[in-house]
């Protein structure tokens, strides 16, 4: 079972994310940390999608995206 049909299940259940013992459980059967379970569950319930619960870039987003890096170049080309 994929971790967004066992979320979904989790609330098809009409179990809450405020009883540690259900989210205990899911982090197990998940094999998934409290601390991630929890966010997983927040994210869910925020936008009720499975698409939300998709992996997404970690870290700190960049700063420039190459449309503006590239305008930026010319700019100080001191050529």
């Amino acid at each position: 079972m994929s971790t967004a049909d066992a979320i979904r299940d989790f609330f098809q259940r009409g179990e809450s994310g405020e009883d540690a013992g259900n989210v205990e459980k899911l982090s197990i059967d998940l094999g998934l940390s409290r601390a991630t379970t929890y966010r997983l569950l927040k994210l869910f319930q925020s936008d009720g999608t499975v698409m939300s619960l998709l992996k997404r870039k970690r870290g700190r987003p960049d700063r420039l995206t190459i449309k503006y890096s590239s305008a930026i170049k010319p700019a100080h080309s001191y050529n």
